[in-house]
C-alpha cells in the first residue's frame, strides 16, 4: 500500500493534453513502480480524492505527459477511483502518476498493488 496526499505544495501538470500548456492545474504525485517478476499487476486507488491514474514506462515528464504512457484510468463507475491493470516486465522501472479528476482538487489517497509477485512502490 502506498499512501500520500495531494495538496497545494504538490507539483502540477497538464493532464489532458499531449502538448505543453501555459498553466498546469492538476496536482499529482509520481510513484516509482518496480516489479520483481514479469506478470500482470493491478493498481487501485482509494481515499477521498477523485483519483485519476496514469502508468508510464520510465521516464515520466510532466511537461510531456503523453510520452511513454502505457495506460490511464479514472473509472467513473468506481466512484472516480482508478483501476489499472497492465503486464509489466521484471526489474523495469515504471511511474504511476496519481492526479485529481478535477482541476485543483486536493486530498488523501492510497494505492493498492496486486499481482503474481512482489512489487515495490516508492516516491
Amino acid at each position: 500500500i502506498y499512501t500520500a496526499q495531494l495538496n497545494a505544495k504538490s507539483p502540477k501538470f497538464c493532464r489532458n493534453t499531449c502538448c505543453s500548456c501555459s498553466s498546469p492545474s492538476y496536482y499529482y504525485e509520481q510513484i516509482r513502480v518496480i516489479p520483481s517478476k514479469t506478470a500482470t499487476y493491478t493498481f487501485s486507488a482509494n481515499g477521498t480524492l477523485s483519483a485519476y491514474g496514469y502508468l508510464y514506462q520510465y521516464p515520466f515528464s510532466a511537461s510531456q505527459s503523453c510520452s511513454n504512457i502505457l495506460v490511464q484510468d479514472n473509472d467513473p463507475f468506481n466512484q472516480w477511483k482508478f483501476n489499472i491493470t497492465a503486464q509489466l516486465s521484471a526489474s523495469t522501472t515504471y511511474i504511476l502518476v496519481v492526479t485529481s479528476y478535477r482541476s485543483g482538487e486536493t486530498g488523501p489517497f492510497s494505492v493498492f498493488a496486486s499481482g503474481a509477485a512482489n512489487i515495490t512502490l516508492t516516491k
